[in-house]
């Protein structure tokens, strides 16, 4: 219990400093896209080497509670530093760009660099904890599934409250600077908490140790039941955890287009949509965890629960474009406050990502479980080489996702894709069994038929813009209806453009131009408020003589031809 308090503390100041290093980071590098992926790069590439590092000392050390607590305290010094570290990047980005290069691709690598230079040391002592915590707290390796799966669930459960704090509470009301102070004081108190209890309390007190109880004994007269994983069923573990970090990156892109197109995207939208998706994999983990140790089977459980995975996303994605009309409910009372609004949008982002998430955050715990069963390696290592495998995963799904499956699939054709992907994964771990898995891969022909040939989204009224109110208290007030011809969608990189047309009209006008399900521009209403001047001498057409949404979109986008907005 004191380990998995203090590895709930870590966690929820592990993304407060995310949260903070990502909002300076857009400071120091001038594009907040950039900084975006700056920070999510380096904090999951420093998890993945420090796991991989963790797990290889893990056993060497004498004390790993010890090494924890160092690492904390080192984390949290660090962090108070970190602001200034990133103030003198400008001043030496200066001094090397003659060595650098002045080419914008080589100025944004070069900041790239730097920044990795200063938030790769915190991150990397932040993804050595695990594997030494499991190297502490498992007693025995069958043991190793349920002790890491719980401090596993106990660090994301803490990166929710971190991620709420930090977005509603700590930032908008203390500032930046106090607010690295208070997760630097976080990290530094588990430390001190860690090192008090180690020294008052004893090893004995803070490491889990199992005494003789009838439950063991009749769990070791299980052992004979259990199905054993050869090597090679380990190593497709392996692989399949890795790749299903990749699915959850790439879905928690997806997710957050497709749900912040509904709910608007705002930060709150996003660290809302971030804190349902952590607290599915929390409460998957922590549920699976308390049961592993009764599964007889954990390879074929874990197939059955990537299949899961892709069932549940395949499903929601058939309702993400009614979350406008369950908003739309929501919203027309007047009666709403800001907090109830906050609570439909955690409800609708449930909805959709709930159910997956909780199937994504089985997955640790059952692949530890699958190693566990016939390794005679010892937690640290094994631990950390799974983390590690999983962490890379999720890098290459995050960009994927953002600059894969957006541009190419969309959001709709990405989610039934990476949906249907999760699904395989669970085929391929039966592919050597594959004469007892027929109801698995009719659940799996299933999902591909949803995803082939399901109805597709009302791109109109996924797009409806209904987290503004005045649309669903005024021009929606007697209920949601169609009211332009969708003509042109595409979801790009950053975001997703969709041009309508009012039907009937027989001047040529009424096209309308929306950004992420806001109107941004159209030739009827938004004509006074778009103030063309072209450079070059000359008269300027506006929208009445253009005619069409490519001419529409052209004068939006006219720069090559002398026109600014």
């Amino acid at each position: 219990m004191p380990l998995a308090v203090a590895f709930f503390l870590s966690g929820a100041a592990a993304l407060i400093l995310q949260v903070l290093w990502t909002r300076m980071m857009g400071h120091v590098l001038g594009a907040s896209a950039l900084a975006v992926s700056t920070v999510l790069t380096v904090f999951m590439g420093g998890l993945a080497l420090g796991s991989h590092l963790g797990g290889q000392r893990a056993r060497a050390i004498r004390r790993p509670v010890l090494a924890f607590a160092v690492l904390e305290a080192g984390v949290g010094l660090y962090g108070l530093a970190v602001p200034t570290l990133l103030e003198s990047l400008p001043t030496l980005q200066v001094g090397l760009a003659y060595v650098w290069g002045e080419a914008r691709d080589g100025q944004a690598l070069l900041r790239f660099f730097l920044a990795a230079l200063v938030l790769l040391p915190p991150t990397t002592a932040m993804g050595a904890t695990l594997p030494l915590l499991a190297e502490a707290a498992v007693g025995r390796m069958r043991r190793m599934a349920e002790t890491t799966g719980r401090l596993y669930a106990a660090n994301t459960l803490g990166a929710v409250a971190g991620a709420l704090l930090s977005g509603f509470w700590l930032i908008p009301t203390l500032g930046i600077s106090t607010t690295v102070r208070v997760a630097a004081g976080i990290d530094i108190a588990v430390a001190l908490g860690v090192l008090l209890a180690f020294r008052v309390g004893g090893e004995p007190w803070l490491v889990a140790r199992e005494a003789p109880s009838e439950a063991i004994h009749l769990y070791e007269a299980a052992e004979d039941l259990r199905v054993k994983a050869s090597p090679k069923e380990q190593r497709r573990a392996l692989l399949v955890f890795a790749l299903s970090g990749a699915s959850a990156m790439a879905l928690e892109v997806l997710w957050t287009r497709a749900v912040g197109v509904v709910i608007g995207a705002s930060t709150y939208a996003f660290t809302l949509i971030l804190s349902t998706f952590l607290v599915g994999l929390a409460g998957g983990a922590a549920a699976t965890s308390r049961a592993v140790s009764r599964i007889l089977d954990p390879l074929r459980r874990l197939a059955q629960v990537e299949i899961a995975v892709g069932v549940f996303t395949v499903l929601a994605a058939l309702v993400i474009d009614r979350l406008p009309l369950w908003l739309h409910e929501a919203t027309r009372d007047e009666e709403l406050t800001h907090a109830g609004l906050y609570v439909t949008h955690f409800l609708l982002t449930a909805a959709v990502t709930l159910p997956a998430t909780l199937a994504l955050g089985a997955v640790m715990p059952l692949v530890l479980a699958t190693l566990a069963s016939s390794t005679a390696s010892h937690a640290g290592a094994v631990v950390g080489r799974a983390y590690a495998l999983n962490t890379l995963g999720a890098i290459l799904g995050s960009f994927a996702g953002g600059f894969m499956l957006l541009p190419l699939l969309g959001v709709e054709r990405g989610l039934e894709f990476s949906g249907l992907m999760s699904a395989l994964l669970g085929l391929y771990l039966l592919g050597h069994r594959w004469r007892r898995a027929g109801p698995e891969a009719l659940v799996v022909a299933a999902v591909a038929a949803v995803a082939l040939a399901g109805p597709r989204w009302d791109v109109e009224r996924w797009t409806a813009g209904m987290f503004r109110f005045y649309l669903a208290r005024d021009v929606y007030r007697y209920g949601w209806s169609s009211s332009t011809e969708v003509i042109h969608h595409h979801d790009g990189v950053a975001t997703t453009v969709t041009v309508g047309r009012y039907p009937g009209r027989t001047d040529g006008l009424g096209v309308v131009l929306k950004v992420n399900g806001k109107v941004d521009a159209s030739d009827v209403g938004d004509m006074p408020t778009q103030v063309l001047r072209r450079l070059d001498p000359g008269p300027l057409q506006f929208g009445r003589d253009l005619r069409g949404p490519q001419k529409l979109l052209h004068i939006f986008s006219a720069d090559s031809e002398g026109l600014e907005r």
